[in-house]
């Protein structure tokens, strides 16, 4: 077989292989793809909502500071991380297993109330993560508000599945 010929062999397998892969998983690139999050329409108003609950759960805490809101999905608006700091002992560290149980229980029931609940749901929201770090940036405890679902229990090891 000549070079040329496969050549042209290999490069029709490729157009071939690339042409299934569209009619399958649609075009690489739509001009219907979501934008980022900063431009998108809907994204600003709820992390600005999602951030102001987070400023007032850290307001309403001793010991305890708002640092920031992000989104944490690769669909804009659709989910967010907000995190926390603490330097209070207390916040930070528990004594064993059912106290940490306990206090991952008591933040979960705190930061995914029937205010942040409502407002996912005003706001098309799917997720919220709630994460307490350290001084040192290390996470603590977290609690995970999902749209339309009731508190997730907790246990010792994090939540009972």
């Amino acid at each position: 077989m000549k070079p040329y010929v496969a050549g042209a062999m290999a490069a029709a397998a490729v157009v071939l292989t690339a042409l299934a892969g569209w009619a399958l998983f649609g075009p690489p690139f739509s001009a219907d793809a979501p934008r980022p999050a900063a431009s998108d329409a809907t994204a600003a108003p709820a992390a600005e909502r999602i951030a102001g609950h987070g400023r007032a759960l850290a307001g309403d805490a001793r010991g305890m500071r708002y640092v920031g809101t992000e989104p944490s999905l690769a669909r804009p608006g659709q989910g967010y991380q907000v995190t926390f700091s603490t330097a209070d002992p207390q916040l930070a560290r528990a004594a064993g297993d059912a106290a940490n149980a306990a206090r991952q229980a008591a933040w979960q029931r705190r930061f995914c109330d029937g205010e942040l609940q409502a407002e996912m749901a005003a706001q098309g929201v799917a997720v919220v993560t709630g994460r307490v770090v350290d001084g040192q940036g290390r996470t603590q405890y977290v609690a995970d508000c999902v749209a339309g679902g009731a508190p997730q229990q907790v246990g010792p090891g994090g939540p009972l599945l």
